[in-house]
């Protein structure tokens, strides 16, 4: 056996190994037998426990990309396929290994070629998994400043509207009574009308995060589904 054979094997065995460590069925807590809607409906159980938007836990993003991933693997019947015969491979291969080395050779091209197209499907989703939590929050972002831009201008209006209505009271209540009118008066509206713009404020405030909450939601929910498709 050649150099270049040894090394393929080395790397193989590595590999072999952390597929091993990485149980895509304990990941999602299901049977290796289990069938795709049920991977699928445990999937959307854990991401919604462990989306990083609602689970502050640091550890809680890699623990969705890590679901993601096992998802996108089990619910795909190619990777799912590629996935158990390197997963059962890392099991039978003690046991197979007593046959002797004979047609060593002659199977190794084909293990590694095995090994890397499934290892190329795992990075790939992986990398999916990773994205989704980004993409969510740029989505987000957008969707969150086109919503919020016409509650800014109807907040504007609202206020100048608060401000003249309070000028017009000033301004009557002067023309009724003139002697007591004084540059305090004008002071005084000018601090109310501050001050009720103050609690519109608070009051817009407490409105837009509920918005947001509401549209937060929204999106995550979408967000599982189109994972799930």
């Amino acid at each position: 056996m050649d150099v270049n054979t040894w090394t393929r094997f080395i790397i193989l065995i590595i590999y072999t190994v952390g597929v091993t460590a990485t149980d895509y069925y304990k990941i999602l807590g299901v049977k290796p037998n289990a069938s795709e809607k049920e991977i699928k409906r445990k999937f959307r159980q854990l991401a919604i426990k462990y989306h990083p938007d609602k689970n502050k836990d640091p550890k809680a993003e890699e623990t969705f990309c890590s679901i993601a991933e096992a998802c996108d693997v089990l619910s795909n019947p190619d990777k799912r396929r590629q996935y158990d015969a390197q997963r059962h491979q890392s099991f039978t291969s003690s046991s197979s290994n007593r046959d002797g080395f004979s047609d060593f050779d002659s199977k190794m091209h084909d293990s590694f070629e095995e090994f890397e197209a499934f290892h190329k499907a795992r990075r790939q989703a992986y990398e999916r998994a990773h994205q989704y939590s980004h993409q969510y929050a740029h989505q987000y972002a957008h969707e969150s400043a086109y919503e919020s831009a016409p509650q800014h201008v109807q907040k504007n209006v609202s206020n100048l509207i608060l401000f003249v209505l309070l000028i017009v009271i000033w301004i009557y209540s002067k023309k009724r009574n003139p002697q007591r009118e004084s540059p305090i008066s004008t002071d005084e509206a000018i601090h109310r009308s501050e001050h009720m713009k103050k609690i519109r404020e608070q009051q817009q405030k407490r409105y837009e995060q509920e918005a947001l909450r509401r549209l937060k939601e929204k999106q995550a929910v979408l967000l599982l589904e189109q994972i799930t498709r």
